[in-house]
Order: structure tokens, then sequence, then C-alpha cells
């Protein structure tokens, strides 16, 4: 925004003003000549007439031309209409272009002050009192019509010689000057009005009139405070997240999921509703039980004063039950629950985002124990945060620099005895000690970092099936890759695997891509259609941890699977459980009817070997056949068994 004056600047007599013989009476009348761009913020516009209450309006420029005339009048009465101020506050000025005079009345600077009022009050009610344009050929400034008014009453004055024709006039004038006062007046009440409405935005949540966190931090900064103070005592935090919240948001939409935030927002109200008072002097609430939504999904609640041990549990047992009632969305019965993190006390704190820092970390634990319950904080849940993250960069830049390294278990045939395969196993190379998978790949997968890892595995195991296979001709070797979840959700995942086959020359019929069942019935149809497209491309599928929990019979026959691979769970109770043997008959005879080979994972004794022999059972893995070993070591087992 430009302006070459700080201040109103007064017309110079002799050019500027309205009459040489009036130079005089007019040589103190103020101009204004801000100037602003067609695309600065109305909320800046506002600014400047909050700054200085006497300016009238603002000249508007598109490039170096003047294109129009912005009023204080005209911006208060668009910003005060129903939704004004969230259409226009926050945009640029060029979308209020209804509201910019384009066509003001501009008067020579050397105008008579009579003829400029007269001009100025045969206008249309609706502008008779905007300002006016002044110029001498360039432009010079805006002129407040009251301003002109006061100019003609003492011209006036000074000019009239009859007492009565002197107070007719001034009382036309101050009628017309009254008619100002009280438009001022309504202008100033609008104001105010916009400014109450301004900070209850700025505040509050739009969807459910909670305070939003802006507010909440606040009103926490005073518990702070009053809690050293004294003033304050067993004050207690709450962080809620809804589970499944997203699953409503998807299958009903966004207002569905507008409307069960609104009607959760009610209920946490229900509970928690103490009555807060202002702090005086200030528009934050006096420390009390307060509820507010945080963003998304996620809801806070401040409890003040608990006299009873536990109480902050208690209550957040009641929100769990109330949460839990079925909630009716657009017609449709809606059932969700939540997770609490509990914090307290929060009396060793002097930081609002440590409260809901440590706050959040406990309503994780919650979710990772199961969700829909409430778990109270403690220190060591910090340091496991910490400690994850750690391990989370650590990930990163090892996935950078490559440091992992693969390791192959056999494949053993039964029959035969000899090795049919082998399934390549991640070790993470960490500067301290080898890092086995079951200590980073829960982590990778909720990071996403399983799908440039995933991809480097395969990468490394063509290579190594074709190193390998250079020492075994004829005979072939089945080298089998781990697909995790998410990488076997990526949209563009046989793209890229056929890319990165296609350039290392493999055979993909020399490749198993294993697919965990549970991954397999996240979305059966779209799993059915990734499937379909890499038996395409040549490679062979199997599906990992059969029978682990995650039923798929029902889409099994539709399923283009080679392999089964039986979870290790059911091997390990073979010698315990007659049932295990059951189901393991009744998984290698569905098999063979599906003309499905199955592999046993997880052999570790002679008796397990001999029982799945019996029952059938061609394929299995385990420590019984050998450890997971380096590339060097499995070709050399390899080229022992060959006799080479």
């Amino acid at each position: 925004m430009t302006n070459s004056a700080a201040r109103p600047t007064p017309i110079p007599n002799g050019a500027a003003s309205f009459a040489v013989d009036c130079a005089t009476a007019i040589g103190g009348l103020r101009l204004w000549d801000k100037v602003v761009p067609l695309d600065i913020k109305t909320s800046e516009i506002e600014a400047c007439f909050l700054a200085d209450p006497a300016l009238p309006g603002v000249i508007v420029n598109a490039g170096d031309k003047p294109i129009g005339l912005l009023s204080r009048r005209s911006l208060l009465a668009a910003i005060s209409q129903p939704f004004g101020r969230e259409v226009f506050i926050k945009r640029p000025v060029r979308e209020m272009i209804k509201s910019i005079d384009t066509a003001p009345l501009a008067l020579p600077a050397s105008t008579p002050i009579a003829t400029a009022l007269k001009q100025a009050m045969s206008r249309l009610d609706a502008s008779r009192f905007e300002p006016l344009l002044v110029h001498d050929g360039n432009f010079v400034g805006l002129l407040d019509v009251p301003e002109l008014l006061t100019a003609q009453a003492t011209l006036l004055e000074a000019t009239l010689k009859s007492k009565d024709a002197l107070i007719s006039e001034i009382e036309r004038t101050s009628g017309e000057l009254r008619v100002t006062l009280e438009a001022q007046a309504r202008l100033t009440a609008l104001l105010s009005a916009a400014r109450e409405v301004a900070q209850h935005e700025a505040t509050h949540d739009a969807l459910t009139g909670l305070p939003n966190r802006k507010l909440f931090l606040q009103i926490l900064d005073s518990t702070i405070a009053g809690q050293f103070a004294g003033e304050l005592q067993h004050c207690a935090v709450l962080f809620i997240d809804l589970d499944r919240f997203k699953l409503v948001n998807d299958s009903l939409g966004h207002a569905a999921g507008n409307d069960l935030l609104t009607e959760v927002a009610a209920r946490l109200g229900q509970i928690v509703r103490r009555p807060a008072t202002m702090m005086a002097g200030t528009a934050i609430p006096r420390p009390a039980d307060t509820v507010a939504r945080l963003s998304g999904d996620e809801f806070a609640v401040l409890l003040v004063n608990n006299q009873q041990p536990g109480a902050e549990t208690a209550i957040a047992q009641r929100l769990l039950a109330d949460l839990a009632r079925p909630f009716k969305v657009q017609g449709v019965t809606v059932h969700i629950s939540a997770s609490v993190g509990i914090l307290a006390p929060i009396s060793d704190y002097d930081s609002t985002e440590a409260i809901l820092r440590d706050a959040d970390i406990a309503m994780y634990q919650a979710k990772r124990q199961g969700k829909a319950r409430a778990v109270t904080f403690e220190p060591a849940m910090r340091e496991q945060v910490e400690q994850r993250l750690h391990i989370e960069n650590s990930l990163r830049e090892a996935i950078l620099r490559e440091d992992f390294i693969l390791h192959y278990q056999p494949i053993v045939d039964l029959h035969s005895a000899e090795i049919f395969g082998a399934e390549a196993l991640v070790r993470w190379q960490h500067p301290t000690a080898l890092v086995y998978p079951e200590h980073f790949i829960g982590l990778a997968e909720e990071t996403g970092l399983s799908v440039p890892l995933g991809n480097w595995v395969f990468r490394k195991v063509c290579e190594a099936a074709l190193a390998v296979h250079d020492g075994l001709a004829p005979r072939t070797l089945q080298f089998s890759i781990n697909l995790s979840p998410v990488q076997f959700s990526q949209d563009g995942l046989c793209d890229t695997l056929s890319e990165m086959l296609s350039l290392s020359g493999l055979d993909p019929g020399l490749l198993t891509l294993e697919i965990s069942e549970r991954s397999t019935m996240t979305d059966p149809e779209r799993t059915l259609t990734t499937l379909k497209k890499l038996k395409s491309i040549g490679f062979k599928l199997a599906m990992d941890e059969f029978g682990a929990g995650f039923s798929s019979l029902g889409y099994l026959h539709r399923f283009p699977i080679d392999i089964l691979k039986i979870d290790r769970s059911f091997i390990a109770d073979l010698r315990t459980s007659e049932d295990a043997i059951k189901i393991l008959g009744a998984i290698h005879a569905l098999a063979k009817s599906l003309d499905i080979e199955v592999i046993a994972d997880g052999v570790e004794t002679a008796f397990q070997r001999d029982r799945l022999l019996k029952l059938g059972c061609r394929f299995a893995q385990g420590s019984y056949f050998g450890q997971a070993m380096p590339q060097v070591e499995m070709a050399a087992m390899l080229q022992t068994a060959e006799g080479v």
C-alpha cells in the first residue's frame, strides 16, 4: 500500500483551493491520499480504517492508474452482510469490485465550496456522503463531505449578512451534519459488531462452535499461571481422537463427517460443561472445564480443580461410553469409538505445547493398544517416541545409503530333500549390529519406507538370481520376495516391478512374489486386479501367512495364486494339537483341489517334517533345513548339493 503522507494533507492556498476568494476559508481543509493496489488483501484496508477513524476512503490503483474509490462505508457494508466477512476479508480487494466506486464524484480543485457541496448533495442517498475526488489535472486527494459541510458553514458565517438567512442556513447545514453523525454512529456500531464477530471467529471452530486450538492454548496458558500462583489445583488434559472417522468420511461423504463431528462435540459438551467467565480486560475465558476442537477429528478437554483422585480417568471412561453409543448421521446409523490420552497432573509443565505433546503421545499409545480406550501418560512413553523417531531417521538414512543385506532361507522339497527355492529376507547393517526385520519392518510400514526398501530388495534379488543361476545351469532355483502391505497397495506397483525386471534381464518365472493373506483382504476386488496384472507379467504368486486370521477362502478360487504358505503357528502346534493336524490336512486338500502348491513355513524339528510328509505336504522351509544365510553361503550350499 502506498501513502505519500502519514497524516491528512491540508489543501494549500492558491491553485489547490476551490475558489480564490475562498482560499482563506478553506485553507485548513484536509485531504487524504492513501492509494492501494488492486491485489491488496481486504484485511489490510480494514486495518487502515481501524488505525485512522477519520480516513474516509482509499484510492484503488491497477498498476499506476487509479480505477476507483473504496470508501469506509462501502467496505463496512460489504463485510457486515451475512458471511460477508468470510467471503471478502482474506481475499484481494479486486474481488470487492462491486463495492468500488469506479466513477466517483471528481471535482477540480478550483470548484467553489458551494458548488462542490451542491453536487455532493444531489447524488443518491447511498453515495451522498461518499468522499469526493479532488484534482488539479492530476490526482490531489480525497475530501470527506462532512469536512466540506464544515467549511461551508464557516464560509456562510463569514459572508452571509442577514441574521435570519444565516440562522436558516446554519440550521439546514446542522441538519445535514446531524444526519452524517447519525450515519457515522451506525457505522461505528457495525464496526464494533464486526470486531466481536471477528474475535469469535478467530478463537472458535466454525463447524462445532467449540473453542479452537488457539483459544484452548490461551486458556491452558492461564491455567498454568493459575497453578504456579496456587489458585488452581488438580488440573488434567484429555486428548481425544476418533477411531474409524475416516471410514465415515470416505463412505458417507464429508457432509456426513461434518454432521458427525458436530454431534460428537455436543456429547462432549454434555459431559464437560462448567460455564466459563471472561478474564477481566480480555476475551479469554477464565480457566474452567473446557472442550475444544483442535483439528480434524481431534478434540481436547481441560479439567480444572478435580478434587477426587482419578477423576480424570472416570471422566475419560464416561466420554468413551458416550461416544460408543450409535450416532444417526443423515439417516444412517454410525458406530465409532475414541482413543483418549490422559495427562494428569499438569502442574509440572510450563509449556502448553509440551502438555498437548504428552497427552497426544498417550492417545497414540491407546491406539496402539487396540483403540477404544484411555491411557494415562507415563514419561517412558515419551522416551519410546523419541527412540522411535531416532530409529526412523536412521532408517531413512540407511535406505539412502543402501545399508542393507539380503539373507536367503532354503525352501526344500520334502520328497527329494533337494533345495527347491529360497526366500529373500532383508537385514539392516546398522553400525552397532545386524538388525533383523522384526525390529524395523513395522516402522518402515507405518512411515511408507517399506516401498523404497521393497524396491531395493527386488533389484538385489534379481541380481542374486542371475548370479546363482550362472553356476546352476541348467537347473533353476525359485526365489521368493515378500511384498509389504503398503508396497502391494501402490497404484504403480506392477509398472515399477516390470521396469526393474526388464532392466535386470531375469526370467519372471524364477521369482515368486509373496503377499500376506491380510494384504489381499484389505480390498479383495482391487487385489484381484493387481494379482492378475502380476500374473500376466510372468511372476509366480504366493499367499503368505495363510490361515493366520484373515479369511480369504471366499476369494481363493478367484485369486490366481500358485502357492499357499501355511502360517508357522500351525506348524508349531503339530505335536500338541490334533486340531492343527486336521486344519493342515484340510488346507492341503483344499489347495490340491485348486491345483495350488503348499509350503509349510517354520519347520524346526524332524517330527514336524515327518508329520508334514504324512499329510502329503511337498515343500517346507525353516531352521530345520537351514537358517537364512548370505548369498555366498547359499551358492556354496547349492554347489555342494549339486556335487560341484
